[in-house]
């Protein structure tokens, strides 16, 4: 009988473990599910078209950030940007309507409503890991959330200390670029989108780090 009683408790003992294990994997595994939704989730910012302006006029956003416009006056309005094909956009938005947009490239991104003199721009940051360093640093400066479309490409800039222009860096269609910061001082940043020969984007707004 004792025997039996044994054998029932080691069988109930295994029964719990498996079923905490079970428990304890599923858990991890919803938690690396969260971490990474999370992480991946953009941000919508919201744009108001009324006659006759768009509110507000000017928006910052990050990288991969979506914009939203939406109609709350009685006239139909437009959203229509500088830059063209893949990387602009051109909706018209009936008294109700609304429409989004994914911008991807850091730069200042100019649009209007071809129907009444309306005017306004998202701008879109350059990010810059690691924010300070000694000379001879390597930073990443991270240009897009996603690689150039066909026809497309980022163009980064700096401007080192003590000086008053900015210089170009390497073109690409990457999402980031490396910067050697060989100079102490204040080193500023920004980027914007080229789209071949026709109109692109104008520069980011800027981001600094501190060398030295």
């Amino acid at each position: 009988m004792a025997a039996r009683s044994r054998r029932f408790m080691v069988l109930a003992s295994g029964l719990a473990l498996l079923i905490v294990g079970t428990a304890g994997a599923e858990a991890a595994r919803i938690s690396t599910i969260d971490v990474t939704e999370k992480a991946a989730v953009a941000t919508t910012r919201t744009v108001d078209a009324i006659e006759y302006a768009y509110t507000p006029a000017k928006v910052t956003a990050v990288q991969g950030d979506f914009v939203k416009w939406t109609n709350r006056g009685v006239l139909s309005h437009t959203t229509t940007s500088t830059i063209t094909g893949a990387v602009g956009w051109n909706n018209t938005l009936a008294p109700g309507g609304s429409s989004s947009k994914s911008l991807p490239g850091a730069g200042t991104y100019a649009y209007h409503c071809n129907f009444h003199p309306m005017t306004g721009n998202v701008r879109v940051r350059v990010s810059v890991t690691p924010t300070t360093g000694p000379v001879g640093t390597t930073f990443t400066l991270k240009v897009a959330s996603a690689p150039a479309p066909t026809g497309y490409s980022y163009a980064p800039q700096v401007k080192v200390p003590g000086s008053t222009s900015w210089t170009s860096l390497p073109t690409t269609t990457a999402t980031s670029v490396s910067y050697v910061a060989n100079k102490a001082g204040i080193h500023a940043f920004r980027s914007k989108v080229k789209h071949g020969s026709l109109a692109g984007t104008a520069p980011s707004p800027t981001v600094s780090v501190t060398v030295g």
